[in-house]
């Protein structure tokens, strides 16, 4: 091999390794990225799955709540008698 051959070729070895390095880089900064999102992706449900008691409606609301008597039977109405 000729030493104009031996440098270019070098040179190609070169800047392959750069572009290499570079593609690497960028994958590793890709990842980290991904991380990051992930991170909160996962606080945010966190958040939201603790939330959950507080957003579900009750099946049924307490008798105070409703406005009816604590029994929850209504007591039949009596007439007053005139004295």
């Amino acid at each position: 091999m000729t030493d104009q051959a031996h440098l270019t070729s070098r040179q190609g070895e070169e800047r392959l390794h750069q572009e290499i390095n570079e593609r690497i880089r960028y994958l590793e900064r890709q990842v980290e990225e991904e991380r990051e999102a992930q991170c909160r992706a996962d606080t945010l449900l966190a958040r939201l799955m603790d939330r959950v008691p507080e957003l579900e409606a009750p099946a049924e609301a307490p008798p105070d709540e409703r406005g009816s008597p604590e029994t929850g039977e209504a007591e039949p109405e009596r007439a007053e008698s005139p004295l």
